[in-house]
């Protein structure tokens, strides 16, 4: 962990830094920057810091966020890390901005990553499934389904089907019980 403060603290304890920027001068300004992320939030000794104060962030992959709206959340940040070759074409980007909801979950971020390969503005499973289909069944040729594979989607692709298909098929004995008790 690196803090950034006046140099005459830089050669203390990182908590004497903490005591000084959370006790002793809370009106001053400061960067402090963190590299680390934890699991529990008591095992976070700069915690109250950041309660209080503002982030900032000039990172490449914070300024892709900021670029499509998406919610600065750890866990979604790690997904957009994932899929840096897909948003490395600010083309692409656009495509996720253009579509009618702006993800904020993971899985929400997979189907958009899919619609933007797919040009669907309103993205659903069905919609995805059925671009993929009409592009071909052998997943050699099909020019979309490479897509997905190039970009790191057919993972999120094939657990999408999958839950698509139990959905369905919920679906059908919903429409059975119903056509057998009304």
């Amino acid at each position: 962990m690196l803090i950034w403060v006046p140099e005459r603290f830089c050669k203390r304890s990182y908590y004497f830094c903490l005591i000084w920027l959370g006790v002793e001068d809370t009106t001053g300004n400061y960067v402090v920057y963190c590299p680390l992320s934890y699991e529990k939030p008591e095992d976070d000794w700069l915690l109250d810091i950041r309660l209080y104060s503002e982030e900032y962030r000039a990172d490449l992959i914070s300024n892709w966020m900021d670029e499509m709206g998406l919610p600065q959340t750890a866990i979604l940040r790690k997904q957009v890390k994932e899929y840096r070759k897909f948003f490395k074409a600010a083309v692409r980007r656009e495509k996720i901005v253009k579509q009618k909801n702006i993800p904020s979950v993971p899985r929400q971020l997979d189907m958009a990553v899919m619609g933007a390969l797919a040009g669907i503005v309103d993205v659903t499973p069905y919609a995805i499934i059925k671009r993929v289909i009409c592009a071909g069944l052998d997943t050699e040729t099909n020019r979309l389904y490479c897509d997905f594979t190039d970009y790191g989607a057919d993972k999120a692709f094939w657990d999408m089907v999958q839950k698509a298909q139990a959905m369905w098929q919920m679906l059908r004995i919903w429409d059975i019980w119903q056509h057998i008790f009304y």
